[in-house]
C-alpha cells in the first residue's frame, strides 16, 4: 500500500523532494509495477546505484528461466558496482539426491547428513554449526518432526549460551498437538447430552481426549482403568460422574451454555494442560503453541464482546476453527549463528555452503497452488 501510494504520487508529480544523497537499491529480483515506478524516479532524479546478486550461470544463458527477471532488471537498471557473479561457475557444486519411504523418514536422514558434515571437538562431540548450513523445508509441516530428529548436541544450547539452531519460518498452528487438542474439545462439546440432570459425553470424544498426547500420561493408571471399563461395559454415553476420578475432569469434562463460555472453557482447559506440563527443554515448543492459542482465543473473545452480537455455540465453534487455522507461529532466533532452518520464501538472496532441501518433489517444489 505504501509502495502504491508513492508510485501514484510520483506519477502525479506530488511526491515531496527526497534529500539529495546517494541511494542504493539491493536485494530485489522480480519487481512489481510500483517498484519499477519508484526505481525509475530514483534513477532519473537522484544519484542511485543498483546492486544485483545473481550467478552468470543463470544470467548469461537465455535458456535459464531463473535469470529472466534479472536480465530485465539489469537492462533497465544497470549496476555501477563491482560484484562477483561467478559463484556457481567457479565452485564445484555437488548434488546428492536421496529417496526415503516417508516424509518423516527424511528428518532422520537429515540428522545423519549433519553428523557427517559437522566438525568435531577433541572429545568427539559435534562443534556448533555456523551460518553456512541451511535446511530448507518445502513442506512446512515437517518442522516439528525435524526439530525432534536433530541430535541434542546440535539443537541444544551451546557452551557460550547461544542456540544451536535458528528457525526463520512460520509454522501453521493447525498442524500442532495444541490445535488437535482444541479440536477434541470442540467435538466433545458438540455431542454432549443431558439425561436425568446428568451430563453425558459421547464415548468417541472421551476416548479421543484420553488418548491425546497431552492427557495420555496424566493419571495414566486411572485413564487405563476407565478406558477398559467403557470398552467392557460398552458405554455409549459416558456420564460425568464416571469421569470424576481423573485429575483434569473438572476443567475438561464439563458443558458450556454460551459462545463466550465456549471460548473461556477452551482457554481454561489449555491453562490446565500448561500447569501439568513440565518446563523441560523438549517441551518448550509445545508450551509456545499452547500460549499462542490461548492468546488467539483471548483476542477472539474480546472481539466477540466488542461486537455486542449474540453468537450461537455452533457459529462460535466455526469462528474458533477458522481463526486458529489462520494463525502461524513465528520462531525467533539468531540469524547470524547456528544451523539455519527455513522455508522456500526465506531463502531469497541468501547463500550457503551446504543446503539440505526436504520433500523436493513435484507436489511441493513448486507447490500445486
Amino acid at each position: 500500500m505504501i509502495y502504491r501510494d508513492a508510485a501514484e504520487k510520483i506519477k502525479a508529480s506530488e511526491l515531496p523532494l527526497l534529500p539529495q544523497r546517494r541511494y542504493v537499491v539491493a536485494g530485489f529480483n522480480a519487481l512489481s509495477d510500483c517498484e519499477k515506478v519508484l526505481f525509475d524516479h530514483l534513477k532519473n532524479a537522484y544519484e542511485a546505484d543498483f546492486a544485483w546478486d545473481y550467478s552468470d550461470y543463470y544470467y548469461q544463458s537465455e535458456v535459464q528461466e531463473a535469470g529472466r527477471f534479472m536480465r530485465q532488471n539489469i537492462e533497465r537498471y544497470p549496476s555501477t558496482l563491482s560484484i562477483s557473479h561467478t559463484n556457481l561457475t567457479k565452485n564445484i557444486t555437488k548434488l546428492t539426491v536421496a529417496s526415503t519411504a516417508t516424509s518423516v523418514a527424511q528428518c532422520s536422514y537429515v540428522s545423519q547428513i549433519l553428523q557427517q558434515i559437522a566438525g568435531r571437538n577433541e572429545d568427539g562431540t559435534i562443534k556448533p554449526f555456523d551460518r553456512n548450513t541451511a535446511i530448507v523445508l518445502t513442506d512446512e509441516n515437517l518442522l516439528v518432526p525435524l526439530l525432534y530428529a536433530l541430535p541434542q548436541d546440535i539443537k541444544g544450547k551451546q557452551a557460550d549460551g547461544r542456540d544451536g539452531v535458528n528457525v526463520t519460518m512460520g509454522y501453521p498452528l493447525k498442524a500442532t498437538f495444541a490445535y488437535s487438542f482444541v479440536e477434541r474439545l470442540l467435538e466433545l462439546q458438540s455431542h454432549v447430552r443431558e439425561k436425568d440432570g446428568e451430563e453425558l459425553f459421547y464415548y468417541v470424544d472421551v476416548e479421543g481426549l484420553l488418548t491425546h498426547h497431552y492427557l495420555s500420561d496424566k493419571g495414566s493408571e486411572s485413564i487405563a482403568l476407565l478406558r477398559k471399563q467403557i470398552a467392557e461395559e460398552r458405554i455409549y454415553n459416558v456420564p460425568k460422574s464416571m469421569l470424576g476420578v481423573l485429575p483434569f475432569a473438572e476443567s475438561i469434562f464439563t458443558t458450556v451454555s454460551s459462545a463466550e463460555g465456549l471460548i473461556e472453557y477452551i482457554d481454561n482447559a489449555l491453562k490446565q494442560i500448561l500447569a501439568l506440563t513440565e518446563a523441560r527443554e523438549e517441551n518448550r515448543v509445545e508450551i509456545e503453541y499452547i500460549v499462542r492459542i490461548s492468546t488467539a482465543l483471548r483476542q477472539l473473545l474480546n472481539m466477540v464482546r466488542s461486537c455486542n452480537i449474540e453468537l450461537t455455540i455452533k457459529l462460535c465453534t466455526s469462528l474458533i476453527r477458522r481463526h486458529l487455522q489462520s494463525v502461524r507461529v513465528p520462531f525467533e532466533g539468531e540469524p547470524l549463528e547456528g544451523l539455519q532452518i527455513m522455508g522456500i520464501l526465506e531463502t531469497r538472496n541468501l547463500d550457503f555452503k551446504n543446503v539440505i532441501i526436504l520433500s523436493m518433489s513435484e507436489s511441493n517444489f513448486p507447490g500445486t497452488k
